[in-house]
């Protein structure tokens, strides 16, 4: 994301309008991208991460410039420059917090669900589901809010490749679980772009082209 940043004002946009309305388009693109990622692979992240640097580098650059133009002291656009970015900051955590807090405790209550019908429905002895769905069920609560490490309710057990498929099985919902309690944080920050271009149109006769 910050390499795209330092890249953008070469990619060609030219005037203020210009760069802070495609940089807004391009923010709200990159984070709704994240939040509709089709996997929990890194690499599928590093697209909408340029596509959010790219847009960071013109709107931020294109918006500064404007607030630092005019008749008025220079010091004065940059203190409402730095005031608005703060309240930004202020105004997307309070919406974001809440909207994530939410929906890490709904994937991780549909995780536990999840996982509960994974080991149930496996070929498994009752006595060895019952021991691994103990295990499991202990190092999410030890865990509290963090990602558990499920691995270690397989230490110390002969890995058969029915118990190797529970494990693969708990591993991907656990990836699925992770990419999902971001999604909609990054839906509400696109929104929050598409936010930010509205009110590049308004005042698109204050800008300097």
């Amino acid at each position: 994301m910050p390499v795209a940043a330092f890249a953008a004002p070469r990619i060609g946009v030219r005037g203020a309008v210009a760069e802070a309305g495609i940089g807004s388009l391009l923010i709200a693109g990159g984070l709704a991208s994240l939040g509709l990622l089709p996997g929990a692979s890194w690499a599928w992240t590093l697209a909408p991460q340029a596509l959010t640097g790219l847009g960071l580098g013109l709107a931020v650059t294109a918006l500064t410039h404007a607030a630092l133009a005019g008749r008025s002291p220079q010091a004065i656009h940059g203190g409402w420059t730095i005031s608005a970015r703060h309240l930004g900051v202020v105004l997307g955590l309070v919406l974001l917090v809440p909207v994530f807090q939410a929906d890490l405790e709904h994937e991780r209550d549909q995780a536990l669900r999840s996982g509960a019908a994974i080991v149930l429905d496996s070929d498994l002895d009752p006595g060895v589901k019952i021991g691994v769905a103990r295990d499991i069920v202990r190092i999410v609560e030890e865990t509290d809010r963090d990602i558990p490490d499920i691995d270690r309710a397989f230490e110390g057990r002969a890995m058969t490749p029915a118990l190797e498929q529970v494990r693969s099985g708990l591993h991907d919902e656990l990836d699925r679980a992770a990419t999902h309690a971001f999604s909609r944080s990054f839906l509400v920050g696109s929104l929050l772009a598409l936010g930010a271009l509205a009110v590049v149109l308004v005042g698109r006769r204050q800008i300097q082209l």
